[in-house]
């Protein structure tokens, strides 16, 4: 699979997904946007929450897990304070805006 047709994936999987309305962008970075995944390769999403509505851990996994499902793979969803700080720059600079 692609970058361009795993984007439309993770944007069709977003309508479905629970708590959407929490979702304010989502991003895509890692091997994906490289062009250098393969078969066992992860979906790495970088996710800005609204801070208006507030997504605990359960509702977090949730969304993480319904990502999974619909994509057929592991997701790897994050904040940008989940980031470790010796990666976060970088993260966040070569993150490509899928959703929001």
């Amino acid at each position: 699979m692609g970058k361009d047709q795993l984007k439309e994936q993770v944007i069709e999987a977003i309508k479905t997904t629970p708590h959407k309305d929490a979702i304010k962008s989502i991003s895509l970075f890692g091997s994906f946007l490289h062009g250098d995944n393969n078969e066992d390769s992860d979906v790495d999403l970088l996710v800005e929450l609204d801070r208006q509505k507030p997504v605990g851990f359960f509702k977090f996994v949730g969304i993480q897990q319904h990502l999974e499902e619909k994509l057929g793979r592991k997701v790897d969803l994050v904040t940008r304070d989940s980031l470790s700080r010796f990666i976060r720059d970088k993260v966040i600079k070569e993150a490509e805006k899928i959703y929001g």
